[in-house]
């Protein structure tokens, strides 16, 4: 009897487990979708977004959709330069890389800023370290799992 109840507990485990699709899983899905849009389906997906969020008027929206734009249409060109471009950089290379991200999201900030008003600017500020600490987390539960 206590060898059946053991039996049917594992079996019923594995049939859950097997049916819940992995944080890998989903991640992938989300890439293959946005990797089919196109630059302004991807700003246009994102600056509604921010209007929910944010409360974005007629003009902020048309210039938060126009920075969108620009930095969609970048991050295009790089996936598809990555995907092409099977070299892994070096060190010197990586530290370049890094540099101009940090470059690109103070200047975008600036931009964020003189676009929104205090209030819409703090809570972006709210949001955006949100999902940085969202990431942080994930970060930490990938490096456990290794």
């Amino acid at each position: 009897m206590n060898k059946l109840f053991l039996i049917v507990i594992a079996i019923f485990t594995l049939q859950i487990n097997a049916q819940k699709p992995s944080n890998q899983e989903k991640k992938n899905h989300k890439k293959e979708f946005f990797k089919d849009l196109s630059a302004a389906q991807i700003a246009n997906l994102k600056t509604k977004k921010m209007t929910l969020y944010l409360d974005l008027t007629k003009a902020q929206q048309n210039k938060v959709y126009n920075i969108n734009l620009i930095s969609a249409k970048e991050r295009k060109i790089k996936s598809q330069e990555r995907e092409n471009n099977n070299i892994k950089p070096n060190s010197n290379e990586r530290y370049q890389h890094k540099m101009a991200k940090l470059d690109k999201q103070i200047a975008y900030k600036k931009e964020m800023q003189s676009i929104l008003n205090k209030e819409q600017f703090e809570k972006w500020k709210k949001m955006k370290m949100h999902r940085m600490s969202k990431q942080k987390k994930h970060k930490r539960k990938v490096k456990r799992k290794k």
